[in-house]
């Protein structure tokens, strides 16, 4: 709670420094404090979406190396597994991928898998 409170003296401080003028010591207009939060808001949504995509492409890679598995394992057995479990015994995986906010779909009759957002 001290920290916090120490960041928001520190911010305020700097801020005093940033938005004053040389001329009379006051702030400038209420505009410059609008545009810093828009811009701080602006990089938030820029985070979030970077965040988003990295999930997207864990997943969608994720989604490569079992699709390449359950190829492995026809090829070796001339069936697909009835559950991706069962590509783990083989050796063809160590476990089966795990991506927040995504579920694996797979269908044992056509070996198709499929990482959809939840």
């Amino acid at each position: 709670m001290i920290q916090l409170l120490l960041v928001l003296l520190v911010i305020t401080v700097a801020g005093w420094f940033m938005f004053r003028t040389p001329e009379n010591g006051n702030k400038k207009p209420a505009s410059g404090i609008t545009e810093t939060l828009v811009r701080e808001r602006e990089l938030q949504r820029n985070e979030k979406t970077m965040l988003d995509a990295s999930i997207d492409s864990a997943a969608s890679a994720n989604e490569r190396i079992l699709k390449t598995a359950v190829l492995m394992f026809y090829a070796s057995n001339g069936r697909y597994p009835q559950t991706l479990d069962d590509l783990i015994p083989g050796g063809f995986v160590s476990s089966i991928p795990f991506v927040e906010g995504y579920d694996v779909n797979y269908n044992p009759a056509t070996g198709v898998v499929k990482y959809q957002k939840r």
